[in-house]
């Protein structure tokens, strides 16, 4: 992608004579906007109903304008001609209707419902946003499948943050079902006795480890790829990087990450939430992706991942990939919980 040289000044005056100053992007942040580089974030949601379209444009409005990077173009300055310019992050007026995407996707009784918007999402990970906006869109496919009545997809570059940021921005959006005043929960880690333990709270106490040591390791993980990227930021450059980054991850077989999902039932803007399906798109990599996130749905939690599969593998069944990937998980969930009695009864 190519950068045109937009020319701004150190800060954007209102007519009262106040403004905001234009603050330039980090280091990692400038890496995303690299050539070849086109990386997004896709939260994928199932809703229990059909969606009111102005009900959760109306929502987005709300709160997720108030963020300044959701409001921010990401600019050149006037100076990149000479190789010394910067991005910037520049505040501007957002225009809702040009970040609401209503696809006319047609289709009939005898049509696959599942697979258009399984293909949907595949070729909307081929697309990019426009820099002209602020890098953010919500993709809304009002259309049955055999998971939910109605599909959405919140797609965002991933420069306006990482993926457990933005996830967990976004349900800061969402309300319990059972009380909207309500925020959602995440789980945290929390000790307990263990003469408390008993079969009957084994499944939930072995789900909460698990989680646990998974998000510790991803912290790790992240930290320390991160902590490299930045070096190399300081003494290479981005280009360098980039580049490093490029061979690293293009070597990579298998890549696996997770987010928290909510303790319980959550709805936006009146809309119960069926599943949550978060996944990314754009990554330099020949090996395979699988992204899982916990959701509550009554009566009980479930754990919903994302598998996806470069175009160059030869993979002629990713859904049946798909289907393994669940018969691993509930081999090792049942050996865990076999573990976990074992232990128990001693």
């Amino acid at each position: 992608m190519t950068l045109k040289p937009i020319r701004i000044i150190s800060k954007n005056l209102d007519e009262n004579g106040g403004g905001e100053e234009a603050i330039l992007l980090s280091p990692i942040t400038r890496m995303f906007h690299e050539p070849g580089y086109k990386f997004y974030i896709l939260a994928i949601m199932g809703w229990k109903v059909p969606i009111d379209v102005d009900s959760i444009k109306a929502e987005l409005q709300r709160k997720m304008l108030k963020h300044p990077r959701f409001s921010s173009l990401q600019v050149m300055d006037e100076f990149s001609h000479d190789g010394k310019g910067e991005m910037r992050w520049v505040p501007t007026t957002v225009n809702i209707d040009d970040h609401i995407i209503l696809p006319q996707i047609a289709h009939n009784i005898m049509d696959d419902a599942d697979k258009l918007v399984e293909q949907y999402i595949s070729n909307l990970s081929t697309t990019t946003i426009d820099m002209s906006k602020p890098l953010w869109d919500f993709h809304v496919l009002n259309m049955k499948t055999s998971q939910a009545e109605a599909t959405c997809i919140f797609r965002f570059h991933h420069s306006l943050g990482d993926g457990v940021a933005l996830i967990s921005f976004l349900l800061s959006c969402f309300r319990t079902t059972s009380d909207p005043t309500s925020l959602p929960t995440i789980p945290v880690s929390s000790s307990k006795d263990k003469s408390n333990l008993s079969i009957s709270n084994s499944r939930n106490k072995i789900l909460s480890l698990l989680w646990k040591y998974l998000v510790k390791l991803w912290l790790f993980i992240k930290l320390l790829f991160n902590t490299i990227i930045d070096l190399f930021l300081i003494t290479f450059g981005s280009r360098a990087a980039t580049t490093f980054v490029g061979k690293v991850v293009s070597q990579t077989t298998l890549i696996f990450s997770n987010v928290a999902g909510p303790l319980e039932q959550v709805s936006l803007a009146g809309h119960p939430l069926t599943f949550l399906a978060p996944t990314c798109s754009g990554l330099l990599t020949e090996g395979l992706m699988d992204h899982a996130c916990r959701v509550v749905v009554m009566p009980s939690p479930q754990l919903t991942f994302v598998v996806a599969v470069d175009e160059g593998l030869l993979i002629p069944d990713p859904n049946q990939l798909g289907d393994d990937f669940v018969d691993s998980f509930m081999l090792i969930k049942e050996a865990a919980l076999t573990k976990l009695r074992t232990n128990t009864d001693v």
